[in-house]
């Protein structure tokens, strides 16, 4: 889902919305939905699906990118979280 799309379902231009969702969480929309689809490749990674699947998987189209963001987050890059 898109910052546009939320924005949208809210009845709210972009700039309006971005702008009231860091002010309601102190998190931006893309930080939010960022960590919401790290959180989704974990689990999916722990139920037996491999790294690069589930990066595809959560929209993420460059691998390193997604194992930077990854081991930044979660302290422990991909391929170990199905180990731990």
């Amino acid at each position: 889902m898109s910052v546009d799309e939320l924005a949208a379902m809210c009845y709210l231009s972009r700039y309006h919305f971005m702008r009231l969702f860091k002010q309601q969480t102190g998190c931006t929309v893309h930080n939010y939905i960022r960590q919401k689809r790290l959180v989704l490749a974990a689990r999916l990674i722990r139920e037996g699906m491999s790294a690069s699947s589930a990066a595809a998987e959560c929209g993420f189209t460059d691998y390193s990118a997604f194992h930077r963001a990854f081991s930044q987050t979660f302290g422990i890059s991909p391929g170990k979280i199905k180990s731990s």
